[in-house]
């Protein structure tokens, strides 16, 4: 964010003053701006020099910039204090909780994420642990955008589970420009398979007639309350067909 403010040079001496501001060396000093940066003031003359602070860097700062006087071993000074901090947000829960999934069954949840700044901010969601071993599991709608002040965005974070796992993760905010990993939301599930049996493992046709087509229901149930289940039927093994 970019600050802009006013500094005034006067003469209160009996001739014109030359002057210059001298490059300051400090981490801070390069992050401001004025202008102009020399001049000549004429007796009982003032000139007001436009400052503008834009830091890539958090902290206290105190910054004493000096100005050189043609003619005089005598540096003017000027300090200026102050505390660059960045934006401040939340989520409206600690934790995003899937619960147990069902294996191959995609699940979502829905938060919100609030500016609670007075400034501008950008975000990036990511979570570091999907596709360490496996391929990408986790989908987060949007993962970046920017948030006016006092703003919030709602977040959709999708599970595809692939893998018979605990899931034990965090979802991480990076604002560009600012930091990474400024915020760690814990997200967590746990991904099974229900078991399904057959109602009847032995299906009887009893006597049938050549080339006459009959059909059996072959039933299949999933004792589970909570976990749905999908199925695909294997290929006869060759060995048993007559």
């Amino acid at each position: 964010m970019l600050f802009r403010s006013e500094l005034t040079i006067s003469n209160k001496g009996d001739i014109p003053a030359e002057w210059k501001l001298l490059e300051p060396t400090t981490p801070f000093g390069d992050k401001f701006e004025f202008s102009p940066v020399a001049g000549c003031l004429a007796v009982g003359a003032e000139e007001t020099l436009d400052l503008c602070f834009c830091s890539d860097i958090l902290g206290e700062f105190s910054e004493v910039f000096r100005f050189q006087l043609t003619g005089s071993d005598e540096l003017l000074q000027c300090q200026i204090k102050g505390h660059v901090v960045g934006p401040t947000f939340n989520f409206d829960v600690d934790v995003i909780d899937f619960g147990t999934v069902s294996y191959s069954f995609t699940q979502s949840k829905t938060i919100n994420l609030f500016n609670t700044s007075d400034i501008v901010m950008e975000y990036n969601l990511s979570i570091p642990q999907d596709g360490t071993f496996v391929k990408r599991e986790f989908t987060i709608e949007p993962n970046t955008g920017t948030l006016e002040p006092g703003c919030g965005e709602k977040v959709r974070i999708t599970l595809d589970p692939t893998t018979i796992k605990t899931y034990d993760y965090y979802m991480t905010v990076n604002v560009p420009r600012v930091g990474d990993n400024l915020l760690s939301m814990p997200l967590t599930a746990e991904c099974k398979v229900p078991e399904v049996t057959v109602e009847s493992r032995e299906l009887k046709f009893d006597e049938c007639f050549m080339r006459h087509p009959y059909e059996l229901d072959l039933i299949l149930v999933n004792s589970s309350d909570i976990l749905s289940a999908k199925y695909t039927m294997a290929p006869q093994d060759p060995s048993t067909k007559v």
